[in-house]
């Protein structure tokens, strides 16, 4: 399993991608990543694992922020969302407009845990 410490987050709705390569994107009009305001250094972990329909790739984002009932990604929940995830080693996306990040939370009126996550086929080269 691989875990990666991040510096940043920023965000996009799945939905608001017209196309999208590998750092490539085109956004509906005025679309682009937002920041997300932390209150920890959030953490992606991914593992590879073996099932009968072949090789999956599953992978999470946590972080911890301020609660805000109005907050812009809790707005677009359904469609999920792409992650630009800063880390010491670079920048990196998680997910994909045809593949998006799912978010799940729990928060105490205070404070926010939320969980970027999904599962995409993957190839593992040799």
């Amino acid at each position: 399993m691989n875990k990666v410490i991040c510096n940043r987050i920023d965000f996009i709705s799945a939905a608001k991608i017209i196309s999208q390569g590998y750092d490539i994107f085109h956004f509906s009009d005025g679309a682009t990543f937002t920041p997300i305001k932390t209150e920890n250094k959030p953490t992606y972990q991914s593992e590879y694992k073996k099932t009968d329909a072949g090789p999956l790739m599953t992978a999470s984002v946590k972080l911890t922020v301020r609660y805000d009932p109005e907050a812009n990604y809790l707005k677009d929940i359904i469609h999920g969302y792409v992650l630009k995830l800063y880390t010491d080693s670079g920048v990196f996306y998680f997910g994909h407009k045809d593949f998006p990040a799912q978010l799940e939370y729990s928060h105490n009126q205070i404070t926010a845990s939320l969980t970027f996550s999904n599962s995409i086929p993957s190839v593992r080269l040799k």
